[in-house]
């Protein structure tokens, strides 16, 4: 419980960050996430506001690899669904409403995909589990659950004192495991 309490704590942690890459077939344009090649854990996508997604020929390979452009859903329905559909290799992603992609124009025929999704929790269930989470920062997860420990136990004086240990700690792995907040230079 305490190592699920840490993983919620932030759907942008570093180390649930996954990468796929994935085939698209000829004529189908929404791809769940298994699709793609994501067995499992699967939580969400990522980089949809820039281009850290790809498409290559599968038959020249990655030499010929160039960057799909996301279009939010409701852009992309109202524009690309509509009339005519085009084939050829996409140009265009979103994500629809089932958190399938949809990719545009219609792949003629097998594409590799490349990108980035977040993985879902770790469950940790076995007495050998290790969590994903660096090492260095595993003692977090010991003073969370002295905390819900304390907490069960109606042990009030002690949830602060196991607080305490804990605060410090996840804070080392917010700043260790999150996206850094950048100021960008002057507007004008």
């Amino acid at each position: 419980k305490a190592y699920d309490d840490i993983q919620a704590n932030s759907d942008m942690w570093r180390w649930l960050h996954g990468e796929f890459e994935g085939a698209t077939i000829s004529n189908v344009v929404r791809y769940e996430s298994t699709g793609f090649g994501i067995a499992s854990r699967f939580a969400h996508w990522v980089g949809l506001n820039s281009t850290s997604w790809s498409i290559y020929d599968t038959a020249t390979g990655k030499d010929g690899e160039v960057c799909l452009s996301y279009v939010p859903w409701d852009n992309f329905y109202t524009r690309l669904t509509k009339g005519e559909v085009a084939t050829g290799i996409p140009t265009t992603f979103s994500i629809d409403p089932q958190n399938k992609v949809a990719l545009y124009p219609t792949p003629d025929k097998a594409y590799k995909v490349r990108g980035r999704h977040y993985k879902d929790n770790q469950s940790l269930t076995g007495d050998a589990d290790v969590p994903e989470m660096p090492a260095r920062f595993h003692d977090a997860i010991k003073w969370r659950a002295l905390v819900l420990l304390a907490t069960f136990d109606e042990s009030f004086a002690q949830i602060q004192n196991w607080d305490a240990f804990y605060q410090p700690r996840l804070s080392a792995l917010r700043h260790d495991q999150l996206p850094r907040i950048s100021i960008p230079g002057p507007l004008v």
